[in-house]
């Protein structure tokens, strides 16, 4: 039986590879969807917290070749995982797609290990997961 995180990084994977056929995806949507400048505009876990918070990946799930429940699954995950403030979410969709993602900003990483420091857990990265 799979782990929600192996579930997580499998439909995650699905929604990449539509990425990967059109690299505009998550980046030129029309509906936006809470990425509001250019800065976070591109593939970060940061952008995909966002996206998925706004119900991009549930309210239109065959654009990404995942079914509305994947859609949930992917936005309970990483809103469960950043409710509690941890953000394994970051580290793991990094770990598992270091081709797709590009460099969080400092500020995100800074609050991120802030929020974890508080929970007396490690911090993910000192400034970027690529460094």
């Amino acid at each position: 039986m799979k782990t929600q995180t192996e579930d997580f990084i499998e439909i995650m994977g699905k929604i990449f590879k539509a990425c990967k056929k059109n690299r505009k995806l998550l980046t030129d949507v029309p509906w936006n969807y809470g990425v509001w400048n250019d800065e976070q505009r591109v593939y970060t876990a940061e952008s995909l917290e966002i996206l998925s918070a706004n119900h991009l990946f549930d309210d239109f799930p065959k654009i990404f070749g995942i079914t509305q429940k994947e859609g949930w699954d992917v936005r309970g995950y990483i809103q469960t995982d950043a409710g509690r403030e941890d953000y394994e979410f970051v580290k793991e969709l990094h770990e598992a797609f270091p081709d797709m993602l590009n460099d969080e900003r400092e500020e995100y990483i800074t609050e991120i290990n802030e929020k974890r420091a508080k929970k007396g857990l490690p911090k993910l990265f000192f400034n970027s997961p690529k460094s």
